[in-house]
């Protein structure tokens, strides 16, 4: 029973949740591809799927949106799946708020399988749903990051 307990609890410190991963910053050149790919297009304008949406003003690079969106792509690629619901069941929302966030609008797009950013924003671009938050006038700030062949761009505007 003893060795149990302690297998156990063992077990248990030694699991190794997103929650209490490391969540390294992306790089000042991702953030600045990152803003010019998605600017560029919101610059533009664009049709998403059958609805053509009108140039937006640019977004804004936001840490704690970099730092959700840096979690779940961390977590996607840890633990080999891909869903906006994370390993521990958390969603966007979630995230957001445990970044400690105030929004009044979220979004997130994900990405899997891209081997650079161009491809990953062309792949957003080109998939009606996904470029509507991209285009979106509802969100003013975005943070984004990538893991291995993982990609997240999280959207949102704040409270204030």
């Amino acid at each position: 029973m003893r060795m149990l307990f302690l297998t156990t609890l063992l077990a248990l410190f030694s699991c190794n949740t997103i929650r209490n991963q490391e969540i390294v910053p992306v790089s000042a050149a991702f953030q600045k591809e990152m803003l010019q790919l998605v600017n560029d297009q919101r610059a533009a304008g664009c049709t998403c799927g059958n609805e053509y949406f009108g140039p937006a003003k640019p977004l804004v690079w936001n840490p704690l949106l970099e730092s959700a969106a840096s979690r779940h792509a961390t977590d996607m690629h840890t633990n080999s799946f891909f869903d906006h619901k994370g390993s521990d069941g958390t969603r966007i929302a979630d995230r957001l708020n445990d970044a400690h966030y105030e929004w009044q609008a979220v979004g997130e797009n994900i990405a899997f399988g891209y081997d650079n950013m161009e491809e990953a924003v062309s792949a957003w671009i080109n998939s009606p749903t996904h470029c509507e938050l991209l285009m979106s006038p509802n969100f003013s700030e975005m943070g984004a990051a990538q893991s291995g062949l993982y990609w997240v761009q999280t959207f949102g505007n704040p409270l204030n």
